[in-house]
C-alpha cells in the first residue's frame, strides 16, 4: 500500500516554500427596501401575463441577482478597495484574488478597479 507524502499548509509555510494566505470576507451591506423592489417590480410586470410575471419573478428572486448588480458591484469594490489601501497603505503592493460566482462579475469588478484612482 502506497500513502501519500503529507505537507501541511502551516509546514509549507515555516519552510519558506509558499507564503501564507489571508482570507477577509467583503460584503456590502445591503438595506433591501421590499415596499419599493415590490412597486417597481409590479411597474415592470404590468404588461407580462400572470405566468410570464411569476417566471420573472422568480429568476430575479435570488440573492445572487442582487449581488451581481452593479450598484452592489461598487459598493463592495469601493469597500474592498477602502479596507486594503487603509490597512495597506502606498507603500506596500500585494496580490489579491477576489472569488465570484460568474466571469461576468469579475469583469465588473476588473473595470472598477482599473477605473479608480483612490477609494
Amino acid at each position: 500500500m502506497v500513502y501519500p507524502h503529507l505537507y501541511y499548509r502551516f509546514q509549507a509555510v515555516a519552510d519558506k516554500a509558499v507564503v501564507p494566505l489571508l482570507y477577509e470576507g467583503r460584503a456590502a451591506k445591503l438595506n433591501i427596501n421590499k415596499y419599493q423592489i415590490d412597486k417597481g417590480f409590479d411597474r415592470l410586470a404590468e404588461p407580462l401575463s400572470e405566468y410570464a410575471t411569476k417566471d420573472l419573478k422568480k429568476k430575479f428572486s435570488t440573492i445572487t441577482q442582487i449581488y451581481e448588480s452593479q450598484q452592489v458591484v461598487e459598493e463592495i469594490a469601493y469597500d474592498i478597495s477602502k479596507h486594503f489601501s487603509k490597512k495597506l497603505g502606498k507603500a506596500l503592493v500585494l496580490r489579491h484574488n477576489l472569488l465570484l460566482p460568474k466571469i461576468e462579475t469579475a469583469i465588473r469588478y476588473q473595470k472598477y478597479f482599473e477605473g479608480q484612482n483612490q477609494p
